[in-house]
């Protein structure tokens, strides 16, 4: 792509210390904007033992429009570990069925 340049910002979005939830790792957000155009992440969040749960969390920008950190996580899914898993509860963000954003809850 001619005239094409990315340029790295930073890091907007980690695992907030001490939380149980984010203990291993805060992964592989999707991302989204809902029809207000606010932009929401939505990461794999992965606590002691691989247990997965699926996070939103909203961007904020800075005064340029340049994304510059998220709100804390709040968990939207999640799957308890069991036997029949390998690894255990392994998650994925992909979201589906956007039609649906004004009927999720989120604001």
């Amino acid at each position: 792509m001619i005239g094409f340049k990315l340029q790295r910002l930073g890091m907007i979005m980690e695992p907030e210390p001490g939380n149980p939830q984010e203990i291993e790792g805060v992964l592989n957000p999707a991302a989204a904007r809902s029809p207000d155009g606010k932009l929401y992440l939505f990461p794999r969040l992965v606590a002691k033992g691989n247990y997965s749960r699926i996070g939103i969390a909203r961007v904020r920008f800075n005064e340029a429009g340049d994304p510059a950190e998220s709100s804390a996580s709040a968990s939207l899914w999640s799957r308890k570990p069991t036997m029949s898993c390998s690894p255990p509860a392994r998650a994925d963000a992909r979201i589906l069925g956007l039609h649906l954003w004004n009927h999720s809850g989120v604001t």
